[in-house]
């Protein structure tokens, strides 16, 4: 940005009657916003390889922004001018105050990759969004994320050969949000009444919030054991009533939570215990009357 509004010296013809002049030219910037957005250039031509390639060195940003400096000022008067209130938008005021909001990264190579983001909620805290994935994001670990540069320990020396140079993150920062200081929200921009989607929209908007609601509940410790439980008082009050039909079905109704929740299981201990629990639970199925009961139960019991 300092670069960006750094004074330049250009020839410039003023009057068309005149020759050049030597003049000094600067960008600044007359209104602060309330979101300022910067575009990374992460892509650019390599001009040897005659191809396009993708930028993976380290660039670090901060979380305060002062734009200050960089606003526009009026060129000074022989008379003294009045102070108004829009002095602190022309930066005579004092520090005019961004916040980091959020950061949409990219990761991958130039000719291919994935785009999510980090936002900064109105109370402080951080998110990630990454396509169904939302989930708490601890912004210690911003720099990591989003900086770019080598990525510690990526490459491994062979005994008698000299050690290769690190290997540089293929994730890193691509836009970043700026939000002024005393901004919220609600009152960063326009807003705009959403239009009604049609039936057909809607209905599949629905079906996929349900299932979104499905496999967030799968990764729910305590939902899929409350789950458990009432498959597991299912297959105990059939098995009291000795009722073999109630005793399939509850058993048949814990091997498909099970198989289900094993379909989303994102760690090898998970998958290995909820195969072990689903595999107990369709043998209990073909099992006759205690015996399937004592089986689903177990299975149960060791997913629990």
């Amino acid at each position: 940005l300092a670069a960006w509004c750094a004074p330049e010296m250009v020839d410039y013809q003023w009057n068309k009657d005149d020759g050049n002049e030597r003049s000094t030219t600067a960008r600044t910037i007359k209104t602060p916003p309330k979101t300022l957005l910067f575009q990374l250039n992460r892509f650019e031509f390599d001009l040897t390889l005659l191809q396009q390639r993708k930028l993976d060195s380290r660039f670090e940003f901060p979380h305060v922004l002062d734009l200050a400096p960089f606003l526009y000022k009026p060129p000074p008067t022989d008379g003294a001018r009045p102070r108004t209130a829009s002095d602190a938008d022309l930066g005579e005021g004092g520090p005019v105050l961004y916040d980091l909001a959020g950061v949409v990264v990219h990761s991958g190579t130039i000719y291919s990759g994935h785009y999510y983001s980090f936002v900064r909620e109105d109370e402080g805290s951080w998110v990630e969004y990454n396509d169904a994935h939302v989930a708490p994001f601890d912004v210690a670990d911003l720099a990591a994320e989003c900086f770019g540069g080598a990525e510690p320990g990526s490459q491994t020396p062979r005994p008698g050969f000299p050690a290769p140079p690190p290997r540089e993150r293929t994730r890193n920062a691509f836009l970043l949000c700026y939000r002024r200081r005393g901004t919220s929200v609600e009152t960063a921009g326009p807003r705009w009444d959403l239009p009604t989607p049609r039936d057909d929209v809607a209905a599949a908007v629905g079906r996929e919030n349900a299932a979104l609601r499905r496999a967030r509940a799968a990764f729910d410790e305590g939902g899929v054991n409350l789950a458990a439980h009432l498959v597991a008082r299912g297959l105990a009050r059939a098995r009291e009533l000795g009722d073999d039909a109630q005793l399939e079905r509850a058993a048949a109704l814990g091997a498909n939570l099970a198989t289900r929740t094993l379909a989303r299981a994102r760690t090898d201990e998970a998958s290995a215990l909820l195969a072990r629990c689903a595999a107990q639970l369709v043998a209990a199925i073909g099992a006759e009357g205690d015996g399937a009961g004592a089986a689903a139960a177990a299975a149960l019991d060791a997913f629990l």
